[in-house]
């Protein structure tokens, strides 16, 4: 089978159709050009809309299939006027492959046969991202009071894949050698007292997603009230004057288990997020593409 991609030329579409070549196989051979080829099975028409292509598409076979993201403009009555009339092309196209079920729906009502129409979702490079919690630590550690030690266990009995962990104050290294071995991402920051409160406090709370006290006994620690100013959400154990703010998150202090609880319900989120399009991947979306073309060849 011999498929020929044709492109108006804007970088993310030339992108998606570079990725789409990678998947030739002995069953598919893909070519890219500006414009449609008769030597070949089916011309793949990849483009935002119909209109930047309406003068290129072939009337005669091979056969003819559209891929689009847009209609036209973001003016509705231009949709309206320009679908009613003759869709740029809309009726020299065999078939279309929509990225939404919206577009289905549009195209069907102004007059293309449904059965002609396909929904395949556009991919994402998957592995090229990651969710990422970054939790602060903004206080001394080197002692259990602080919580050093009870950090260490932590970092055994939970996987901080999608954490990372800024860390602003002395004495936590081996946090820090612990979280290097098992591959959680830190950064710490070794400020004096005139680096914290007139160059980089500001900033450093504008990068987190939570505030960790992780604390085993303390009095008023200065963080927390730092981090509420700044509208950051805080996990927090139940030391000093902490439970008369009515954080998000407490736990007691010491208790691992409830802190781990408060760890996997902000990560459970994130995930969810995430399994929305881990299906999105170039190969999944290269086979969909590939079983559509076969079976419009094979019928």
């Amino acid at each position: 089978m011999k498929v020929n991609i044709v492109t108006e030329g804007s970088w993310i579409k030339k992108f998606w159709s570079d990725k789409i070549i990678e998947y030739n196989t002995t069953e598919i051979v893909y070519s890219l050009s500006d414009e449609p080829r008769s030597d070949v099975d089916i011309n793949f028409y990849v483009c935002y809309n119909l209109y930047l292509i309406k003068n290129k598409i072939l009337t005669k076979p091979p056969i003819s299939i559209g891929y689009v993201t847009h209609i036209h403009n973001n003016d509705p009555e231009a949709h309206t006027k320009d679908l009613g009339r003759d869709f740029y092309g809309l009726k020299n196209m065999d078939y279309f492959i929509h990225q939404s079920l919206k577009s289905v729906n549009q195209f069907t009502q102004f007059g293309f046969p449904i059965e002609k129409s396909f929904h395949v979702i556009s991919p994402v490079e998957i592995d090229k991202f990651y969710p990422t919690i970054t939790i602060g630590v903004f206080q001394n550690g080197g002692v259990e009071g602080k919580g050093l030690f009870f950090l260490l266990e932590l970092l055994d009995k939970y996987d901080f894949k999608n954490f990372k962990f800024l860390f602003c104050g002395k004495d936590w290294g081996q946090v820090y050698l612990k979280m290097h071995q098992k591959g959680i991402r830190n950064e710490s920051f070794l400020l004096n007292q005139n680096q914290y409160y007139n160059v980089q406090q500001k900033e450093l709370y504008e990068r987190l997603d939570y505030l960790l006290v992780p604390s085993l006994w303390e009095g008023g620690p200065v963080a927390p009230l730092e981090a509420l100013a700044s509208g950051v959400p805080i996990i927090s154990s139940n030391v000093g004057f902490m439970p008369e703010f009515n954080v998000e998150y407490m736990y007691e202090a010491g208790n691992l288990g409830q802190l781990i609880e408060i760890f996997k319900s902000i990560e459970k989120p994130i995930l969810d997020r995430r399994k929305k399009v881990e299906q999105l991947t170039y190969v999944e979306f290269n086979k969909k593409i590939f079983d559509i073309f076969k079976s419009l060849i094979v019928n």
